[in-house]
């Protein structure tokens, strides 16, 4: 089989093994599955290789032209992806520190997106008005013991940051 090329354009596959059997290569036996089907049941149309064919090969130019080509294909437009809560997340991000991410944990929840379900969940109930509902998210939150650090406070750093809807005051120390 040295010599023979795989490629449609020089017959069918049917042909080719057709005339592989009758020069003895492939042996009866060793016939494709296919085969007899193919010769009881042949194509209404032969298939046919439709490309183009040149029979000169490219010039060199031609050649480092192409391979430039190949190098640097033509990127696909890619389409933006904005889903609904992405605009709360980005005011999130905006407005507090995002904390710390525990990635051992399996099920670890960000509180990015603990804020952004809360968001959602108060705006799917209606009972807040969208202007406030930002806010509200961070007081409900807050009411949850989840302590939510704004950016730009001086106390960003420290361990004893204030709370969103914390008052101003001063805590005063408890003593046990």
């Amino acid at each position: 089989m040295a010599g023979l090329t795989r490629i449609e354009r020089h017959g069918t596959i049917f042909s080719r093994v057709r005339d592989l059997m009758r020069a003895q290569v492939v042996k009866e036996a060793d016939r494709p599955l296919w085969y007899d089907i193919y010769a009881a049941f042949p194509p209404k149309r032969e298939p046919k290789y439709q490309g183009t064919w040149t029979p000169l090969l490219p010039t060199r130019s031609q050649r480092k032209v192409a391979h430039r080509e190949q190098l640097r294909p033509e990127p696909d437009p890619v389409r933006p992806i904005v889903y609904a809560e992405d605009t709360v997340r980005a005011r999130f991000f905006q407005t507090y520190t995002a904390g710390r991410y525990d990635l051992t944990r399996p099920n670890f929840v960000s509180l990015s997106q603990r804020f952004v379900q809360r968001y959602e969940d108060l705006q799917a109930s209606g009972d807040h008005p969208e202007e406030n509902l930002f806010e509200e998210t961070g007081k409900a939150l807050l009411a949850d013991g989840i302590v939510l650090r704004r950016k730009g406070s001086k106390l960003e750093t420290e361990a004893e940051a204030t709370p969103v809807g914390a008052s101003d005051q001063p805590s005063e120390p408890t003593t046990s």
